[in-house]
C-alpha cells in the first residue's frame, strides 16, 4: 500500500503543479487583456495643434528647376535693327507691359519719318482741296462755274480727307 500511496502523491503532486501553471498562464492571459484594455481606455491621443492666421499674399518661393514648353515656335523679328538697351535681365521678374529692351532701327525710323511727311502733304492738300470746293460753291450764286466741275471738286475735297485720314493712320 506504500507504493499506491507513493503514486498518489506523485500524481497529486503532478496534478498540484499542471492546475497551478494552468492558472498562472490563464491569469497572465487575463492580465494582459484587461491591461491592453486600460491602456487603450486611457491612451490621449497625440495631436499637433495650430492656430490659422493669415499670411502675407506677397511671399515668394524661389526653388530650382527648369520649365520646358509643351510646343516651341519660332519667333522672327518682324524689323532689324540694334539692342539700344536691356531694361530686364535673365531671370528677373517680369509683368505683363514691362519694356525688356529698347531696340534701335533706322530702317523703321526712316519710314515713320516718311509716313509723317506724306501726313504733312496729306493735310496741305486737304486744306486745298477744301478750299477750292468751297469756293466753286460760292462761285455757284453767280452761275460762274458749272454743276459739274463744283460736283467734282466736292467730291476731290472728299477723296483728299479719305487720302488724309489714311496718311493719319499710317503713322500710328
Amino acid at each position: 500500500m506504500n507504493t499506491f500511496r507513493g503514486r498518489g502523491l506523485v500524481i497529486a503532486a503532478v496534478l498540484l503543479c499542471t492546475l497551478y501553471l494552468g492558472y498562472r498562464f490563464y491569469g497572465g492571459q487575463l492580465e494582459a487583456a484587461a491591461l491592453e484594455e486600460h491602456t487603450l481606455e486611457r491612451a490621449i491621443p497625440t495631436v499637433a495643434i495650430t492656430q490659422a492666421r493669415p499670411a502675407d499674399a506677397n511671399d515668394t518661393i524661389t526653388l530650382p528647376g527648369n520649365i520646358q514648353a509643351w510646343y516651341e515656335a519660332q519667333i522672327y523679328a518682324q524689323v532689324s535693327g540694334y539692342v539700344r538697351m536691356w531694361h530686364k535681365d535673365y531671370g528677373a521678374q517680369v509683368k505683363q507691359g514691362d519694356v525688356l529692351a529698347e531696340i534701335n532701327a533706322p530702317a523703321l525710323d526712316a519710314q515713320y519719318s516718311q509716313a509723317k511727311a506724306d501726313l504733312e502733304t496729306e493735310r496741305a492738300k486737304n486744306v486745298l482741296t477744301e478750299l477750292t470746293a468751297k469756293r466753286y460753291v460760292a462761285m455757284r450764286h453767280n452761275q460762274a462755274v458749272s454743276e459739274q466741275a463744283i460736283s467734282v471738286q466736292v467730291q476731290e475735297a472728299k477723296a483728299q480727307a479719305a487720302r488724309m485720314r489714311a496718311a493719319e493712320q499710317n503713322v500710328r
